[in-house]
């Protein structure tokens, strides 16, 4: 049996989104990044690509994970971009293009994933047709109940204790 810590902890964290919880959202961007590392399903689920996808974060116009084909050369072309959004706006750039914009221009052949809360999602429905068009959506919900298949199985203590961790970072904890 595969221990997947950091993947129970971000189900936990997006169940506790949806049910109406604060959170903060850089956290749940780093445990994006911990399960895509974490579980090649996660990963696949994501990137829709076989194999390993080498996933990093903070990437100017790269969203807040992306992923390349490539650990060597992260600036070859990138094959997943995923932006999350709980609760924070789409950001408008000097240049009066928003940021998924940007992200799209910078990783055209990419997938991208736009993976949000109902507000998040609302967010996005503001926006034209251009801007969104090349975006999958994908709602907390609908990720957690996916997360759900990939554990498929009781906690174990470690991921237990991940759950607990990861709701404190993400200051989710009731």
């Amino acid at each position: 049996m595969t221990s997947l810590p950091m993947t129970a902890a971000l189900r936990a964290v997006l169940r506790a989104v949806v049910a109406g919880a604060p959170c903060d959202e850089r956290a749940l961007e780093m445990l994006v990044l911990a399960s895509v590392r974490e579980s090649q399903s996660v990963s696949k689920e994501l990137s829709n690509r076989e194999g390993a996808v080498h996933y990093y974060s903070g990437y100017v116009n790269y969203g807040d994970v992306a992923g390349w084909m490539s650990p060597d050369d992260p600036f070859s072309e990138a094959v997943v971009v995923i932006e999350v959004k709980a609760y924070a706006a789409l950001n408008r750039r000097s240049d009066d293009r928003f940021q998924l914009d940007h992200y799209a221009q910078a990783a055209p052949k990419a997938r991208k994933v736009y993976l949000a809360s109902d507000h998040g999602m609302a967010e996005l429905d503001k926006r034209t047709p251009e801007i969104t068009s090349s975006w999958e959506r994908v709602p907390f919900a609908e990720f957690a109940n996916f997360l759900d298949s990939v554990i498929g199985r009781e906690l174990t203590a470690e991921e237990m204790g991940a759950v607990k961790v990861g709701k404190l970072l993400a200051r989710c904890e009731n």
